[in-house]
């Protein structure tokens, strides 16, 4: 696989970082003043006019991957909207093998850096997998609150998978007991976006 490849080689000239347990995962881009975030050199194509599919500069997972706003204006505590949702599905798909998104939205929810972006990981038996083969009990046994929502065989279509997204996170409004700010700054929440193998 070439993008394997790639990542391998970014890896070995010390360009990108991986570790499969690293403890911390540094900051780096600060405060970005509406720059894209230094990829230069770990791009891997463009997703449509709004996204950039790059190597993740520390990586946990092999191949590890970020999904860019093009715009180095738009910021990580702003809620996913229907570009993000269509960049997501041509990137996860496009790529060899089995992708979560994850998006976490808001230093409190783990973000790294400001400027928006998802993150695309491969999918393991050891990673997130506590909602796979229907095991609610221990979504429902997690630490955070949790609200999922589950399509059939079929995969939805855009609109729908921005809807879901959209009832959802109404959900987390309530239960944050907090709404948009201002700045269209959303409360912290993370989102994931898997298909069940």
């Amino acid at each position: 696989n070439e993008i394997l490849a790639q990542f391998d080689r970014l890896v070995k000239e010390g360009l990108i970082f991986y570790d499969q347990a690293p403890m911390i995962m540094p900051h780096r881009d600060g405060d970005l003043r509406g720059v894209i975030s230094n990829v230069a050199g770990f791009e891997i194509q463009e997703i449509g006019t709004t996204h950039l599919l790059t190597f993740n500069m520390f990586n946990a997972f092999r191949p590890h991957f970020l999904l860019l706003t093009q715009d180095g204006y738009r910021r990580q505590f702003e809620p996913l909207d229907i570009d993000d949702i269509k960049a997501h599905i041509p990137s996860s798909h496009s790529l060899t093998g089995d992708y979560m998104v994850l998006y976490n939205c808001g230093v409190e929810s783990g973000c790294s850096r400001m400027h928006k972006h998802m993150q695309l990981i491969p999918h393991s038996e050891h990673a997130f997998d506590v909602w796979r083969n229907n095991r609610w009990e221990k979504v429902i046994k997690m630490p955070y609150q949790a609200f999922v929502r589950t399509f059939g065989p079929d995969l939805p279509s855009i609109k729908d998978l921005f809807i879901a997204y959209l009832e959802l996170f109404d959900q987390v409004k309530k239960a944050r007991g907090r709404s948009m700010s201002g700045i269209n700054e959303a409360p912290p929440h993370n989102v994931i976006f898997d298909r069940s193998a």
